[in-house]
């Protein structure tokens, strides 16, 4: 590892930075799974779900050759895996869907 303080860094403050252009992962921050929920719910979302995207059984180049049962079998297993809350940690990505309440013309929704 060229950096490592790095993953040092992204565990305590989420900030990941570009240290050279064209280097690595884009400038980011990451949310720890655990805040996603009370982050976006803070700012007026009722949460309708949170899952784990791309996890524990994404190995991305044996995956994209997968045809017929063999990729519906995993795409049921990865889906069934996203859908815990103690592996959203070892998830690439998570999906969050929620509602926003809006107030139009004085009307709830």
């Amino acid at each position: 590892m060229r950096h490592p303080n790095r993953v040092a860094s992204w565990l305590t403050s989420g900030v990941n930075l570009t240290l050279e252009p064209g280097a690595g992962f884009t400038t980011a921050y990451f949310v720890h799974p655990r805040d996603v929920t009370p982050l976006l719910e803070s700012h007026g979302f009722r949460t309708l779900r949170v899952a784990g995207a791309e996890g524990a059984v994404s190995i991305e180049d044996r995956v994209n050759q997968l045809e017929g049962d063999s990729w519906q079998a995993w795409a049921d297993l990865n889906y069934r895996l996203g859908e815990d809350p103690s592996l959203r940690g070892a998830c690439e990505h998570l999906l969050y869907v929620g509602a926003k309440l809006t107030i139009s013309a004085g009307i709830s929704r």
